[in-house]
């Protein structure tokens, strides 16, 4: 099936809906994939700005159990984007992102994904700037339905950075990073296993000096 798209404008600059059609898969499987969905966005005031969409249709499980065919389900899908600047010295830049896939007729959920990302940056002065990034996803997978499994991560990135001319900086940064992955049980050899809990898997301190020597 050739894809089409249609688009239609109902708010000038501040809004869309849009239909979309298309086939999917080869090897002579052909799933008729379709959706609608409508988007926003807004910057009443021009220190906060944001957009937002939303869509339904139908989508393929391209992860069904072990032995069984991909095959058509209802699909879901919202992202949301909020940016504010309430002063000249700190922006913050916010999004959700979710998508989601359920089961034709019966309703049940394959998998639910969501991604949630906070960017914050503060300026004190113009040598002397803060940045931190915190970010948290998650796959919720019916292991009925799907050879996906659940997982869950969560980041943390913050960057301290001191510009005391255009040629000498001090930089001093620390990433941690959380899942829900543990070790087997002692005694057990195997591949790490999937928990309901997250355990801290990864971190770094780093510190960074440059400075420009002239000859």
């Amino acid at each position: 099936m050739p894809p089409s798209v249609e688009v239609f404008s109902f708010a000038p600059g501040g809004g869309n809906a849009w239909m979309y059609t298309s086939g999917g898969l080869s090897d002579g499987m052909d799933f008729p994939t379709r959706g609608v969905g409508v988007s926003v966005s807004s910057q009443y005031v021009s220190q906060l700005t944001f957009s937002g969409s939303c869509s339904f249709g139908k989508e393929i499980n391209l992860v069904p159990l072990e032995g069984d065919v991909p095959v058509l389900a209802d699909s879901m899908a919202a992202n949301i984007a909020f940016t504010a600047r309430p002063n000249r010295h700190l922006l913050s830049e916010n999004s959700y992102v979710l998508s989601r896939l359920s089961s034709i007729g019966a309703g049940d959920r394959i998998f639910t994904n969501h991604i949630l990302r906070s960017k914050w940056n503060w300026q004190f002065n113009p040598e002397l700037g803060l940045r931190v990034i915190l970010q948290y996803e998650t796959v919720l997978a019916n292991r009925s339905l799907t050879r996906l499994e659940t997982t869950k991560n969560f980041n943390a990135d913050v960057l301290f950075t001191w510009m005391m001319n255009a040629w000498t900086a001090l930089h001093v940064g620390y990433n941690g990073n959380l899942q829900n992955l543990a070790l087997p049980p002692a005694g057990l050899r195997g591949h790490l296993i999937r928990t309901d809990d997250m355990f801290l898997d990864a971190r770094q301190l780093f510190v960074k000096f440059s400075y420009l020597f002239s000859f």
